[in-house]
């Protein structure tokens, strides 16, 4: 339901493909104006998050080259961009449950900070289907993966998941990593932000992750 990290790893994605890669991003735009009305933004446009939503505001930061089909309808959305112009990648942000879209590749997003007594189906739980549909997964990837050995939560989770995973699919483990603090004022980075104080103010679905970091 939120909070795995799926954003900021289609972001390290983006940031990672070469710039003459294309890329195609779906996106519903949860609670923005585009969702219902849809939208259809390139790289190097900006908008608010009331209009595109929050998470494709941060996505175009990192869009070097390509375009973000935003609306509940993405199949629409998907086939108006691609009669128009061609791509090298698609990338559906948070599709795993849209069977209307053939994918070549299924990445699952675990937190690993999770309580493994979560991992039901909400509202019991943080789960949107059943551990069952796991077994479409090609890659697994567990975020907030801190130590080098597994967490006892991280391996409780891997216990529950396990029987229902693929032979051949690839697990990762990942972390996040402070890499600087960035003014609002000018975008610029704070030099020492080590000797600063700050007020964390976040919408994130874990954000005191954010305070261990």
């Amino acid at each position: 339901m939120g909070g795995s990290g799926k954003t900021p790893f289609l972001k390290w994605v983006l940031k990672n493909l070469p710039q003459k890669d294309c890329v195609l991003i779906s996106s519903r735009g949860h609670k923005s104006e585009s969702e219902s009305k849809g939208k259809i933004v390139n790289s190097g446009e900006r908008f608010s998050a009331n209009e595109i939503g929050d998470e494709n505001v941060e996505i175009l930061r990192y869009l070097k080259n390509g375009t973000v089909a935003i609306g509940r309808d993405r199949v629409g959305q998907i086939s108006k961009c691609i009669t128009r112009k061609s791509f090298s990648f698609l990338f559906l942000d948070d599709g795993f449950q849209h069977m209307k879209i053939g994918r070549d590749i299924n990445v699952v997003l675990f937190n690993s900070l999770l309580e493994y007594e979560k991992l039901k189906v909400f509202p019991r739980g943080y789960l949107r289907e059943g551990v069952g549909s796991l077994y479409e997964a090609d890659v697994i990837i567990f975020t907030n993966c801190y130590g080098e050995s597994f967490s006892k939560n991280e391996a409780a989770i891997r216990n529950i998941i396990y029987p229902f995973l693929s032979s051949q699919v690839k697990i990762y483990r990942s972390r996040t990593i402070l890499s600087g603090i960035i003014s609002l004022r000018g975008m610029k980075p704070f030099k020492d932000y080590e000797q600063e104080k700050f007020v964390l103010i976040s919408a994130i679905a874990n954000p005191e992750k954010v305070l261990n970091l």
